[in-house]
C-alpha cells in the first residue's frame, strides 16, 4: 500500500566536463554563488542534447576519457512536471552522488549536499513549471584534505551521480519519518514524525498492533514502546513484518524484522543466544560499473557469502546502497555498516567533523529499521596519537548512541605488542561496545610465521567486550601460481595459518577478512595488482574463486 508516486529520472542526461571550476573554488575558497549562478548553464557551457551520460553511473566507468577525472561535471535533465494535485508536494530525491552536489531547477537555486554516500532530497514543488522543466546539477569529486574521506584512500573514489534519482509526489500533510525496531528488552520501539502536529496511526497487522499516536513539538514526533511477541529475526529465520504509519491521506510503510543484539562477558548474544560472527569485508565496487552496482551485482555478494558459510558482512569503508541492507534483511545476513572516517583526516577541523557527523547521521536514519544491521562503525585504522582524534571519534560514538540505542558501536583499530602478548591499547576502545582489530600478520612484514602472532592476542583491558578481527589476509592474482607473495598458493597457506592462530584466542568472537572481491585501487600498481587490491578471495570478475576461498569456506568457528 502506498500513497506516494515516484517519477524516475534515471536515463540519459546531458553533461559538460568542468575541468577547472571546482578546483578554483576549492583552491581559493571561492564558493559558487548559488543565487547568482543560474544553473541553466555556466556562461562558457552549452547544453548539448547529443552528449549524454547514463544516470546512475560513475563517470570514471561510463566515459573512458574521464577514468581518472576528479574535478566537476555538470549534469542536465529536461522533464515534464508530474501531475501533482491539490494538497501534494514534489520532492527531488538523490540516493547518492560523489561528493559535493549542487542543484538548480529552472534557473533557481534548490540546494546542495556534501558527502558522497548517503541519500538527500529537496522539496521542489514551488520551483516546478507547468511545461518543460530543466534540472541542472553540478557534481564535484575533488579529493580535499578537509573532506571525509580525505585525499588518500586505498580504494577508488568514483565521481558522479551513481545511484537513483527520482521525483516523489507525497501527500501534504504527511509522515516524514517512520522508525521501528526492537530494543534490548524485547519491546517494539520507535517513533513516527509528521509534517505538522496531529494524530498518526501505527499498524503492524500480523501482530494485531494498532496504536494511535499524537505527534507534538517543533519537529512533530511521537515515540512508542509496545509489548509484543513477534517471531525473532535471525539468520535461520529472517522473518519480516509489514509496518505502516498513516497521517491524514499519507501512509508510509516498511518491512521490518525484530531481534535483539547485545554483548555479555565478551560474547555476542542475538535474541539472547550466543552467536559467533563468521563474515567477510565487502567494497561497493564492480569491475565494469564501479560503485553504480545493480541488484544483480549485489546478489553476487550474497551468493558467495552463502558458499563461504557466512552469517555476517562488513560493508566497508562507507555507506553502501540502501539495497544492501534491505537484501540482507531478506537473506538473513548480519551487517557492520561504516562511515569513511579513514586513516588521517583533519581531526581538529570543525567543518570536517560536521561532514563526518552528517554522513553518520544520514546512514543511521536511513538504515535503523534494518534488522540485519547490528554494528555501526565510526572509523577505520585511525592514528590513536593524533591530536584531537579521540575526541573527534568519541563525539561520533555519542552521536550514534543518541540516534540509536538498540545497536552496538565499533571501530576498526590496530593492536600492538605488550611483552609477549598482542593487545589493544587504543583509548577509543573505552567508548566502544565491540572492538575491531585489523591485523595482517604474515603479509605485511617478514614471513608466514608472523601469521601465528594472533594466537597470543588477548583482550586484556576490556575483556567484557567482544573482538572482531575486522581485517586480515593477503593478496593473490587469480591464476598466478608458485610459492611467493601474490600467488594463490601463498594466500591459501597464509589463510590457513591465520585462521589456525585466531582460533586459539578466546577474545575473538568474529572475523571479516579482507576481502570478498578484488577491487580497484590506484595505490596498488605492482605487476600483480595493476591498479587493483588483490586481497579478494574471488577475482574482480566475481566468478573466479582463488585457492584460499575453500580454506575459509571450510573454517569452522571455535565453540
Amino acid at each position: 500500500m502506498t500513497t506516494r508516486r515516484r517519477v524516475d529520472l534515471n536515463g540519459k542526461w546531458s553533461y559538460v566536463v568542468d575541468q577547472y571550476m571546482a578546483r578554483l573554488n576549492d583552491c581559493f575558497r571561492l564558493d559558487v554563488d548559488l543565487e547568482s549562478n543560474t544553473g541553466a548553464a555556466p556562461m562558457d557551457h552549452s547544453i548539448d542534447e547529443d552528449r549524454t551520460i547514463p544516470v546512475p553511473s560513475c563517470w570514471n566507468m561510463a566515459k573512458r576519457e574521464l577514468h581518472y577525472f576528479e574535478s566537476a561535471v555538470w549534469y542536465y535533465r529536461r522533464f515534464r512536471r508530474p501531475t501533482v494535485g491539490k494538497g501534494r508536494r514534489v520532492f527531488l530525491c538523490f540516493e547518492g552522488s560523489y561528493y559535493r552536489t549542487r542543484v538548480w531547477l529552472n534557473e533557481k537555486t534548490v540546494g546542495e549536499h556534501l558527502g558522497g554516500f548517503t541519500p538527500f532530497e529537496f522539496d521542489v514543488t514551488d520551483l516546478l513549471t507547468s511545461g518543460e522543466n530543466l534540472l541542472s546539477v553540478q557534481v564535484d569529486a575533488l579529493r580535499l584534505p578537509e573532506r571525509v574521506p580525505t585525499t588518500v584512500t586505498d580504494w577508488f573514489t568514483y565521481g558522479g551521480i551513481y545511484r537513483d534519482v527520482f521525483l516523489e509526489v507525497r501527500p501534504d500533510p504527511r509522515v516524514t519519518d517512520l522508525y521501528c525496531t526492537m530494543d534490548r528488552r524485547g519491546r517494539i520501539v520507535g517513533s513516527v514524525s509528521t509534517s505538522k502536529p496531529g494524530e498518526a496511526i501505527l499498524r503492524i497487522p500480523e501482530l494485531g498492533i494498532r496504536e494511535v499516536l499524537t505527534t507534538k513539538g517543533k519537529t512533530p514526533t511521537s515515540r512508542f514502546s509496545i509489548k509484543a511477541d513477534p517471531q525473532r529475526w535471525s539468520p535461520q529465520n529472517p522473518k519480516l513484518y509489514d509496518v505502516t504509519a498513516t497521517f491524514g491521506k499519507d501512509t508510509a510503510s516498511d518491512r521490518v524484522g525484530f531481534r535483539t543484539i547485545e554483548t555479555r562477558d565478551g560474547k555476542f548474544l542475538l535474541n539472547g543466544e550466543p552467536i559467533w560472527l563468521k563474515g567477510i569485508s565487502v567494497h561497493e565496487d564492480h569491475f565494469r560499473r564501479g560503485r553504480a552496482m545493480t541488484d544483480v551485482d549485489r546478489r553476487d555478494i550474497f551468493r558467495e557469502a552463502k558458499a563461504l558459510g557466512l552469517n555476517f558482512l562488513r560493508l566497508a569503508h562507507y555507506p553502501h546502497n540502501r539495497r544492501m541492507a534491505q537484501m540482507a534483511d531478506e537473506a538473513g545476513v548480519l551487517l557492520w555498516e561504516e562511515v569513511p572516517v579513514y586513516w588521517k583526516i583533519q581531526w581538529e577541523n570543525r567543518a570536517t567533523y560536521a561532514d563526518a557527523a552528517n554522513q553518520l547521521a544520514e546512514l543511521i536514519l536511513r538504515d535503523r529499521n534494518r534488522a540485519s544491521v547490528i554494528l555501526w562503525s565510526v572509523a577505520n585504522e585511525t592514528p590513536s596519537t593524533a591530536a584531537g582524534r579521540t575526541t573527534f571519534l568519541t563525539n561520533l560514538v555519542k552521536l550514534t548512541r543518541r540516534l540509536d540505542r538498540t545497536r552496538l558501536v565499533t571501530a576498526a583499530q590496530f593492536c600492538e605488542r605488550a611483552g609477549r602478548k598482542l593487545v589493544i591499547n587504543d583509548p577509543l576502545a573505552e567508548h566502544l561496545d565491540v572492538l575491531g582489530v585489523n591485523q595482517y600478520g604474515g603479509w605485511y612484514g617478514p614471513g608466514l610465521k608472523a601469521a601465528d602472532h594472533m594466537a597470543i592476542f588477548e583482550n586484556v583491558r576490556w575483556p567484557e567486550k567482544p573482538v572482531i578481527v575486522s581485517e586480515f589476509g593477503g593478496g593473490a592474482r587469480a591464476g598466478v601460481h608458485g610459492d611467493f607473495k601474490f600467488t594463490e598458493e601463498y594466500q591459501a597457506r597464509l589463510y590457513a595459518r591465520q585462521l589456525a592462530a585466531m582460533s586459539k584466542s578466546p577474545s575473538i568472537q568474529g572475523l571479516t577478512p579482507w576481502i570478498l572481491f578484488d577491487f580497484r585501487s590506484p595505490m596498488r600498481m605492482n605487476r600483480y595488482q595493476d591498479g587493483f587490491n588483490r586481497k579478494g578471495l574471488v577475482d574482480a570478475d566475481r566468478r573466479t574463486r582463488k585457492l584460499a576461498f575453500d580454506i575459509y569456506a571450510n573454517f569452522r568457528p571455535p565453540k
